[in-house]
Formats: C-alpha cells, sequence, structure tokens
C-alpha cells in the first residue's frame, strides 16, 4: 500500500474503468452524436405518449379534461414511457436506445459492461431531472474526459462510439 492509498485527502478512485480511445475499440461519444439520438429518441417518445393519449380518448370517447387528476395521470404516462423506453433500450443486449444505435452509440457501465435495469431506470429518471432543471445535468460532460454527463457520473456509465464494425470485421456489422 503506497502512502497516497491512505491519504484521506487524495483523490477518490473512478467507479468505472476508463475507456481508452483506440484505433479498433470504443471511444467516448461526442456531445453532438449524443444530441442527435437523443433527437430521434425524444421524437420517439413524443410518437408513443401521443399514442398512449390516443388509446386514452378512444376509450373513454372524449379528450382528457383538464382536472389534476387527468393531468397527473398524464404526467405519470409520460414520465413511464420515457423511463421504459430508455431503461428497457439501454440494459438490453443493443446496450443502447434506438437513436444512439443508429449512431453506433452504446451505454456501458462498470468495466464496459453491459448496465442493469436498475441502473438503466435510475439513469432515465436522472437524466429526466437534469433536463428538467435547466440542463444542468449536461454541464460535467464539458469537463469531463469521458464526456459523462450527470446522469453518467451518478450511475457510474458512459456513452461509447463504436467505430464501423467493417473496418474491424465485416461480420459485426449489423450486431
Amino acid at each position: 500500500m503506497s502512502p497516497l492509498d491512505a491519504n484521506p485527502y487524495a483523490a477518490p478512485k473512478a467507479l468505472i474503468t476508463p475507456v481508452e480511445p483506440t484505433p479498433d475499440g470504443p471511444v467516448p461519444a461526442s456531445l453532438g452524436w449524443r444530441f442527435v439520438a437523443f433527437l430521434i429518441d425524444s421524437l420517439i417518445c413524443d410518437v408513443l405518449i401521443i399514442m398512449m393519449y390516443g388509446v386514452l380518448y378512444g376509450l373513454t370517447g372524449h379528450a382528457l379534461d383538464d382536472t389534476p387528476w387527468q393531468d397527473l395521470g398524464l404526467a405519470a404516462g409520460i414520465l413511464l414511457t420515457w423511463t421504459g423506453y430508455f431503461a428497457l433500450m439501454e440494459s438490453s443486449r443493443w446496450q443502447a436506445t434506438l437513436g444512439k444505435r443508429l449512431f453506433r452509440l452504446r451505454v456501458v457501465g462498470p468495466g464496459s459492461g453491459r448496465i442493469s435495469f436498475g441502473r438503466a431506470v435510475g439513469r432515465a429518471v436522472l437524466k429526466l431531472l437534469g433536463l428538467g432543471i435547466l440542463y444542468l445535468g449536461l454541464i460535467p460532460a464539458l469537463f469531463t474526459r469521458q464526456r459523462q454527463t450527470l446522469h453518467d457520473l451518478v450511475t457510474g456509465t458512459v456513452v461509447v462510439r463504436r467505430p464501423p464494425a467493417s473496418a474491424v470485421n465485416p461480420d459485426l456489422d449489423m450486431q
């Protein structure tokens, strides 16, 4: 044990293994790619929410009134749709939402592995909070080497971008 390990004022150890850029491996995703993927995912979530609203309209025969209970139900539906979409997709074997997958991005956890559903739910909820509070959750990505947002830092995840599979192994192109 070195003297630095015993120092209570030493910098904390990283929660995850850093993803080092390599010519044939993943690199931390740029904020630009992440933003465009997020726009696509937001559009997908909007379509799902509109479909949910349409089903509710079809079941009740009238548009939702502006009552507190209906507003609360709609807000809960939006939260569940958002959280469900991001959590299910990012904890799947793809490790990415449809928008991220389109740009070869994926979410990795400790040791560059797949994240659990629970971690993905936490990540999605924290993303909503970070975006809802003046986008403050995005600020850490400007200063961290791994380009991690607040929800990435708290959940111990990194969004990485794979090189084109055809450059590494043509058999992996559609995985």
